[in-house]
């Protein structure tokens, strides 16, 4: 959350609050947002409304551990879809074409696990071993959103053409193809291992596409 998300934050714990017939003092809000200052408005008043609707928890008034484990289950969820938008990527496209994904999670994540050419090369024993590191790194970004990650990832075509000055295909678009097009806008660089300049004549190509 932003600090100009504090006054709507306070409004919310004050509203629970009165569900369960206690009142906040400033003190005791300060320590919830604290707590869960590092999530998304959205996601922190999600997760509380989840926990009221839990017939098994929701008689208690909610912790702030309470309510990042209801986020947190929510993850656990997030994490699947995007591995299984990555693996089916994989399967479909591999090593030599050069991604972009719709969700800048999953860039920094592939980012971190050494990159897309090396997901992709990877053993199919190798890939049960990176499917549970991928969700695990990725649960870690929805709670601490990454400083950078990459605006796309180049495939095996793109780096052995670009190098020798032959014309290459844009990236591949994958899900949601305007949301796809933000994080090559939002993405800081192109990763092929290193930290390299992005092409410009590709981003006017993916921006055009």
């Amino acid at each position: 959350m932003l600090n100009q998300d504090l006054s709507r934050f306070a409004m919310l714990i004050t509203g629970i609050g009165e569900v369960y017939g206690k009142s906040f003092t400033s003190v005791a809000i300060d320590i919830y947002w604290s707590v869960l200052k590092a999530f998304k408005f959205e996601e922190v008043q999600a997760a509380f409304y989840r926990h009221l609707k839990n017939p098994d928890v929701g008689r208690f008034l909610p912790k702030p551990a309470d309510v990042v484990m209801a986020i947190d289950g929510t993850s656990q969820n997030q994490a699947l879809q995007a591995w299984t938008k990555v693996d089916s990527a994989i399967q479909r496209f591999g090593s030599y074409s050069s991604v972009v994904f719709d969700d800048a999670l999953i860039h920094a994540v592939i980012e971190d696990m050494g990159g897309w050419q090396k997901l992709c090369l990877a053993s199919t024993k190798q890939l049960l071993f990176d499917s549970k590191e991928f969700q695990e790194r990725y649960r870690g970004y929805v709670i601490q959103k990454p400083v950078r990650y990459p605006k796309y990832f180049i495939g095996i075509i793109e780096s052995k053409n670009s190098s020798g000055g032959y014309i290459f295909s844009p990236p591949v678009l994958i899900g949601d193809r305007e949301k796809a097009k933000q994080v090559v806008a939002t993405g800081s660089y192109v990763f092929l291992g290193t930290e390299l300049l992005f092409p410009k004549n590709t981003a006017k190509a993916i921006a055009r596409d």
